[in-house]
């Protein structure tokens, strides 16, 4: 159960990674700061509800 809990992050934190590198190559940027807040924490919850339906506890 441990071994699969670990893929699961590091394919999590891979998938976060390569959002990252794709945000940086397209040179997106916000219109506002309160925009890039929302979108932050909407991505933020969605991982932890992923987090949550493999019962990985985070």
């Amino acid at each position: 159960m441990l071994k699969r809990k670990v893929n699961i992050m590091k394919k999590a934190e891979k998938h976060h990674e390569q959002r990252l590198q794709e945000y940086k190559e397209q040179n997106i940027r916000f219109a506002t700061e309160e925009e890039e807040v929302f979108i932050r924490l909407f991505y933020t919850q969605q991982e932890l509800d992923i987090f949550a339906g493999y019962d990985l506890g985070v």
